[in-house]
């Protein structure tokens, strides 16, 4: 794991890391990140809502499209600006579950 950084708001390389393991389709593996990023930085707004982004890709993972929603919107209403959970929805919404690949590349 990495350590915290002390630039910025602090918790941007566990922030990466869980983007880059979410664009590979880990999507337990960055919530684990995200979690212990969330013990440190337990205010950042970033990290809670890609928190919930994680979650909703693991439950779409074990086919808990409804948990999967209601995770987003939460990222969502934790962060606005979270372009990840507003882009996912919207694929959720548009395509259902089915297309993968097109979530994974929300990352890239």
């Amino acid at each position: 794991m990495p350590t915290p950084t002390s630039t910025g708001q602090g918790g941007e390389a566990f922030e990466q890391r869980a983007r880059a393991m979410l664009g590979q389709g880990d999507a337990n593996a960055a919530r684990e990140v995200l979690a212990a990023a969330l013990v440190v930085y337990p205010r950042s707004k970033p990290l809670r809502s890609l928190y919930y982004v994680a979650s909703a890709l693991a439950a779409l993972a074990d086919g808990e499209v409804m948990l999967a929603q209601s995770q987003l919107e939460t990222a969502l209403a934790h962060h606005e600006q979270c372009l990840e959970a507003a882009q996912l929805l919207e694929l959720l919404r548009k395509h259902g579950p089915s297309d993968r690949e097109a979530m994974r590349r929300v990352f890239l």
